[in-house]
């Protein structure tokens, strides 16, 4: 009767972890990009507040209360427009709705960055990578429902397109051959 000289459950010598290719390291900079960009935006609208607000309802009060705006001359129709929506008490009104749209903005953003940052952290995980994807769709069509209903300032509007930009590479980096196969040997590796 022999023997065996190994321990059970003894392969070989140990497989070394591989190296981690250039594109999950893009990957994770272009997804954290897309966490960050959005926590900056929701920043600027949570500092903003009600000056922000206001300002921007002044800019665009025909879509924001085009009945109101149809009453006024088309030459003086954001003058004429607060002023009639001051007069009638109705201009708090607008400002703090659109103040509150803000802060539920910035509130959405931050916690939809903070989960994306998460999942950066473990993207050589594939399931992980599965919900970087899902989060960079689910923040783009945010974004893109926050661009179109809100009408955003100019400079909360400009980082959300950036934004877009590095949601699509983080799905693109996400699904590259070498990243697939960095999570293939790390978890033969494991």
């Amino acid at each position: 009767m022999t023997y065996a000289q190994t321990a059970p459950g003894y392969t070989g010598a140990p497989v070394p972890p591989p190296a981690r290719p250039l594109a999950l390291l893009l990957l994770k900079i272009f997804a954290g990009l897309s966490a960050v960009l959005p926590a900056v935006a929701a920043i600027i609208a949570f500092v903003g507040g009600r000056p922000m607000a206001e300002a921007q309802l002044v800019e665009n009060v025909d879509e924001y209360a085009p009945e109101i705006a149809q009453l006024t001359n088309s030459e003086e129709v954001a003058d004429g427009a607060v002023e009639l929506l001051k007069s009638m008490g109705e201009w708090e009104y607008y400002v703090s709705a659109y103040e509150a749209s803000l802060y539920f903005f910035s509130i959405a953003e931050i916690v939809g960055a903070a989960v994306l940052l998460v999942w950066t952290f473990l993207a050589r995980h594939t399931w992980a990578r599965v919900l970087i994807t899902l989060s960079a769709l689910g923040g783009a069509a945010f974004h893109l429902i926050f661009i179109g209903a809100a009408m955003p300032p100019n400079s909360i509007a400009a980082v959300l397109m950036a934004t877009w930009v590095f949601n699509l590479l983080a799905i693109v980096f996400c699904w590259l051959p070498p990243v697939t196969r960095h999570a293939k040997a790390m978890k033969l590796a494991r």
